[in-house]
């Protein structure tokens, strides 16, 4: 009996083959989990959103916050109501009593949605963000030393030295857009990425004068991403070999990475001087992991972080910025002529240092928390239980998603004496559902001095997180943005351009302006004279 052998060539997959294969695999996977979670669904008393479509409640996607605000108003009288969106169900949380039942579990039952954090790992931003459990310990114990307020003084100069550059910049544009007004919001990008890389690692960019080059466009890329790959159902970036491709992040991802990769090289052989480098976030956390070996960070977590700080920290403290001047600019109130006086009284009694910013300017600090409370960055959050957990009664399955509503939260809750938490209404007795610079302020009893109220997560203010996850670079963003506002408010009196769009929020990695804030500057000795 003779053996035909085999055509072997007749079996194998083409590319196109196994990319179809892959594919399908997903779809099904997706499909079947889906079925398992339906037929699995803990029936709950709380309100549903009606679908309207097989993939769920119909979302827009310029603001999603927006959406879900709305839809509490109409459902959220148990305080949490449960919606479905791109075939994935979640509850929405909208009080301040169920936002804690939840967060209490945080960080090692309650987690971020572990869709976030794949997607956000697949972009190399693999750190302190997405971090969880024994990763996010290990993360933390090196990062968050290098952004607390004793830290931060050391970065105060160079803030100082970037807020210059970008008013030096605009007095420079005023005669050329006398009429239309100086856009901000591009510059406001560029003098965030120039702060993080020299408080970072004594890198002077210097992007405000030379121009931003490509990682402030590639950043913006990414995160974008980021979000977009956290919502679909399908993770089709982990499609082998083309599934970075399909959205063109591949490019982004190593155009971000080498990037910041060359600059850690950069930053370790540069002939810098010792006190420089100990003085920077990159150096603190070398010096850091050389003392830790057993928690020293992979090359990968290093980097990631690098990213995440420049990615996260630049599109915040810019967006935060851009409303603060914008809501100066819109005031009906007398706003910054009091925060010109603040700050002229704080140059005359102290050279301007951490201390001197943060206990001298009372109204600019409530004017940005009540913009972080309302027009802030982060007005919904996401998260995920790896285990069972009861809330409000209910016992709820490992892998549910929520969403807390933490600016909705803060125009519903008044404040509670009894618990310490809510929305004061401040010395203007203003309504907690509006938007209100004055109030973060109360007046002290004994002295009658008007002092800054500080909200924070123990009050129920969630703007930089809640609970252990609180974002370790507040201190460094609240000192920016008054550091902005303070150089900008004392060269110029501004205004907003003749005409000027209404500037509403779009959702992204942060929530961000939807147009650019065009503002007409005019020099404070110009003015003086002009009124005399």
């Amino acid at each position: 009996m003779r053996l035909v052998p085999i055509n072997s060539s007749q079996y194998e997959i083409s590319f196109l083959q196994q990319f179809i294969i892959t594919v399908l695999v997903m779809l099904l996977f997706t499909i079947i989990r889906m079925l398992y979670k339906k037929f699995n669904k803990v029936k709950t008393p709380w309100p549903k959103v009606p679908n309207s479509n097989v993939f769920g409640a119909k979302i827009g996607t310029k603001n999603y916050a927006d959406q879900f605000e709305e839809w509490a108003r109409q459902y959220g009288e148990k305080g949490i109501y449960e919606t479905k969106i791109l075939g994935q169900t979640f509850y929405v949380v909208c009080n301040e009593d169920i936002a804690s039942q939840i967060e209490r579990k945080r960080p090692y039952v309650v987690t971020r949605r572990k869709n976030l954090v794949s997607a956000f790992n697949s972009l190399g931003a693999q750190g302190l963000f997405s971090a969880e459990g024994q990763t996010w310990k290990k993360d933390r114990r090196l990062v968050a030393p290098s952004l607390n307020h004793k830290n931060v003084r050391d970065y105060i100069s160079k803030i100082e030295l970037v807020a210059e550059r970008l008013v030096t910049k605009w007095d420079g544009l005023i005669n050329k857009n006398p009429v239309s007004g100086v856009p901000i919001n591009d510059d406001i990008l560029l003098a965030t990425v120039d702060i993080i890389a020299l408080v970072a690692f004594a890198k002077d960019l210097d992007t405000v004068t030379m121009g931003g080059g490509k990682i402030t466009t590639v950043l913006d890329k990414l995160f974008g991403l980021g979000m977009l790959r956290t919502m679909v159902p399908i993770k089709y970036f982990k499609i082998p070999i083309i599934g970075q491709y399909l959205d063109g992040g591949k490019k982004l991802i190593d155009f971000a990475f080498n990037f910041c990769g060359d600059i850690v090289n950069d930053f370790r052989r540069e002939n810098i001087d010792y006190d420089v480098k100990s003085k920077t976030f990159l150096g603190k956390m070398i010096e850091l992991s050389d003392k830790d070996s057993a928690n020293a960070l992979s090359t990968e977590r290093f980097i990631g972080n690098l990213l995440t700080l420049f990615g996260a920290g630049s599109e915040t403290s810019a967006s935060a910025a851009m409303i603060c001047l914008y809501e100066i600019c819109v005031d009906k109130t007398g706003l910054q002529d009091k925060l010109y006086k603040e700050i002229m009284a704080m140059d005359a009694r102290a050279t301007p240092s951490l201390e001197s910013y943060l206990d001298s300017l009372p109204l600019l600090r409530s004017l940005l928390f009540e913009v972080l409370r309302m027009k802030g960055p982060t007005p919904v959050a996401g998260a995920e239980n790896i285990a069972p957990i009861e809330v409000d009664g209910v016992m709820l399955p490992q892998n549910t998603y929520f969403l807390f509503l933490y600016k909705y939260i803060t125009e519903v809750e008044e404040f509670d004496k009894s618990t310490g938490k809510g929305t004061p209404r401040g010395l203007r007795n203003a309504p907690i559902n509006q938007f209100c610079p004055y109030r973060w302020l109360e007046e002290k009893k004994e002295s009658g001095k008007v002092v800054f109220r500080k909200p924070t997560y123990a009050t129920g203010f969630r703007a930089f997180g809640a609970g252990v996850r609180i974002c370790p670079g507040s201190a460094l963003a609240e000192i920016e943005v008054m550091i902005f506002v303070v150089f900008l408010l004392k060269r110029f009196e501004i205004h907003i351009a003749p005409d000027h769009p209404e500037v509403k929020l779009v959702s992204n990695l942060a929530q961000k302006p939807d147009r650019d804030i065009r503002i007409i500057m005019k020099k404070r000795s110009e003015y003086k004279s002009n009124v005399q």
